[in-house]
């Protein structure tokens, strides 16, 4: 845990001189292109140790993501990890669209596969508890608002008119 904690202030580090803010004067097209190069891996590199962090920094991790897939939409890294990042935070539905594309973004990694899959199980036996629990919840039992109660206060109600008081 201790070398992760290192390489996560390493990386908030690197990417704080990385920063396009830094670079605002530059006018060096190639300095600023091989600056954005270093900035992407980077982010995703600390995203990752955000993942892995005790406890899981899961929204930074979601945001340097984003930061990501703003500069290159279709980068299959980013939407992986903000696939992961998202189901820390319990997001579950947008994690599945996530990993999902990220699965079409990188049809040959496994890792991303797996994890889609995992999440899809997850989310079935969550609906099949959710299922086991409630189910019957609203079946007429025997009780306070059965049919053999409501016929019985029926009969114990007073007959004749009206309203109950005097008048």
């Amino acid at each position: 845990a201790g070398d992760a904690k290192a390489a996560q202030a390493d990386y908030e580090e690197a990417l704080k001189y990385l920063r396009r803010e830094m670079w605002v004067d530059c006018e060096d097209e190639d300095l600023l292109t091989r600056a954005k190069a270093c900035r992407i891996p980077a982010s995703l590199n600390l995203a990752l140790c955000c993942l892995r962090a005790d406890p899981c920094e899961a929204f930074r991790a979601l945001e340097l993501c984003e930061e990501v897939l703003d500069a290159e939409p279709e980068n299959a890294k980013a939407t992986y990890r903000k696939g992961k990042a998202l189901i820390e935070l319990g997001e579950l539905q947008e994690a599945e669209f996530e990993l999902a594309r990220a699965c079409k973004l990188a049809p040959g990694d496994a890792a991303v596969r797996q994890d889609l899959q995992k999440l899809r199980q997850r989310a079935r036996d969550e609906k099949r508890q959710e299922k086991k629990t409630f189910e019957g919840l609203f079946d007429r039992n025997p009780g306070f608002a059965s049919e053999g109660r409501t016929e019985a206060s029926a009969e114990a109600a007073p007959s004749g008119g009206g309203g109950g008081g005097g008048g």
